[in-house]
Order: C-alpha cells, then sequence, then structure tokens
C-alpha cells in the first residue's frame, strides 16, 4: 500500500473475539501528542496525530524513530523527521534513522530491522502474497545480553528497564518509505502470563505465547524536490469492473464505484 501512495496509519490490535479466552489489551497503539498527563489530552490533537501517522503498535516494547539528513561529513544536519513526516533530501544525500527501544528487564527481543519498497511484494489477481518482507537493514542482538539500565523515579521502588539504541542509514535515489520493527525470533522467550489463548476449564486457561514486537509508522524521504511524498515506486492502475449481468436482466453500463450488490 505505501508503495502505491495508499498512505494509512498502522494501529496495534488485541484481536479479541471471546469473553475470557483472549482478555484485550496486550496490543496497544501509542499516539505522540506532545503531553504525558491526562488533564492534558485533547481529543482533537489525538485526532490530528493519528491522521498524521504519529503512532508506534506493540505488545510491550516502547519504541521510537526519528530520521535527519546527513551532510558531505556523515554528520547529522537539518530538522529532526518524527514519526509520519518527511526528510527531503537532494541527489545523493545520506539519511540516517535513529532507533531507541525501551522494555521492561524481563521483556526480550532480538531484531531490528528495516523495510522499505521491495519488488515481489504485490499481490496480483486477487490472490494475497503471504510472503514476509525480506528486511532491507537489520541488526541482531543477543535476547541475554540485553544492554540494561535503572529507571529512576520510582519513589524507592528499584527496577531496571532494557534499552536499546541503533541507526540504520539510507541513500534513496527516489521518494520513498521507511518502516523500523522490533521482532523475536523462536530463540527468545515467550511472554506466557501476559496473555491466554483458549483452552480454559473450570479452574485455568492456557498460556499465549506471543513474543515481543513493535512497529513504527514509516518515515518519508522526497527525493525529488517536490516537498512531499509523491512519486510511487509502484504505479500500476486498479481497476474495478462489475461482475456479469444474469441474462434475465438487461444490459447496463459498467461503472465505478460499483453498487453494494456488485460488491
Amino acid at each position: 500500500f505505501l508503495s502505491r501512495g495508499l498512505v494509512r496509519t498502522g494501529t496495534a490490535v488485541s484481536d479479541t473475539h471471546n469473553a475470557f479466552t483472549s482478555p484485550s489489551g496486550y496490543g496497544r497503539t501509542f499516539v505522540k501528542l506532545g503531553v504525558d498527563t491526562v488533564d492534558r489530552f485533547d481529543g482533537a490533537a489525538m485526532t490530528a496525530a493519528l491522521k498524521a501517522h504519529r503512532a508506534v503498535g506493540s505488545n510491550g516494547p516502547f519504541l521510537t524513530v526519528t530520521a535527519q539528513k546527513l551532510d558531505g561529513a556523515g554528520t547529522p544536519t537539518g530538522p529532526v523527521a518524527q514519526v509520519g513526516d518527511t526528510v527531503s533530501i537532494a541527489s545523493g544525500d545520506k539519511v540516517r534513522l535513529f532507533v531507541d527501544v525501551q522494555a521492561p528487564e524481563w521483556m526480550k527481543f532480538d531484531r531490528l530491522e528495516l523495510f522499505t519498497h521491495a519488488e515481489g511484494r504485490e499481490a496480483w489477481n486477487g490472490d494475497g502474497n503471504g510472503k514476509f518482507p525480506t528486511a532491507a537493514q537489520s541488526k541482531s542482538l543477543d535476547p541475554m545480553a540485553l544492554p540494561v539500565e535503572a529507571v529512576p523515579g520510582l519513589n524507592g521502588f528499584s527496577a531496571r528497564k532494557v534499552h536499546v539504541t541503533h541507526t540504520f542509514d539510507v541513500q534513496p535515489a527516489a521518494d520513498a518509505w521507511f518502516v523500523v520493527m522490533v521482532r523475536s525470533t523462536g530463540a527468545v522467550p515467550d511472554m506466557q502470563g501476559l496473555m491466554f489463548r483458549g483452552g480454559c476449564n473450570a479452574t485455568s486457561c492456557n498460556q499465549g505465547s506471543g513474543r515481543a514486537a513493535a512497529f513504527a509508522n514509516p518515515i518519508f524521504v522526497d527525493a525529488d524536490g517536490s516537498g512531499a511524498y509523491d512519486t510511487f515506486a509502484l504505479k500500476q492502475g486498479l481497476t474495478v469492473r462489475a461482475p456479469p449481468r444474469p441474462a434475465a436482466l438487461p444490459p447496463r453500463a459498467l461503472h465505478v464505484p460499483p453498487t453494494l450488490d456488485e460488491a
């Protein structure tokens, strides 16, 4: 969708369908509003931030991503772009994406991945493309040796958090989008106890086996001087055609969009 220019805000969901076997709450969407207290919450600002794609989806890790253009010496320069923003560059310029991940000490992960447009991700003729995309760049981590630091300001309670930072450098030759993900492979302990997945009886439920994951919405790059992400890698159009009408009905001209019955 991003490569076709269909830009929508990605959000996290709990995927809850049952009253007792799939409790809600472990899929969260974090939206950047610029305020941190409930008394300063503003509904209109929330709507505007979601429309501006300033959101991160997560089941635990707190992910932030920013970006800046690099000068000829490889030093970040110019405005700092947040998730949902656009970095404008000239031909040959590089962009650096800054990744920051924080999580409770017990919550492990082992992959930081950067995704962008890649050939072969299209889905044709109504068939889905279920192949997971290959990351443009990635960073592997040892889940048992993640850096930890103290959490300040807990009124005497002692706790530590995982805190990982990393950078990805890219050099787009055309308008582009970049999405950062935090993922966990099978080498990472699951988060049993955080969620349940069916199999309940009168006294207990089976624990779920989900692993830590998070994704940021895109940061866009304008490489053609237009000031916006507006030249897309996939330019093929899609046509909408009404199905053939039964012979008993008189023919009529096709139209777009189809009626509800045709759809």
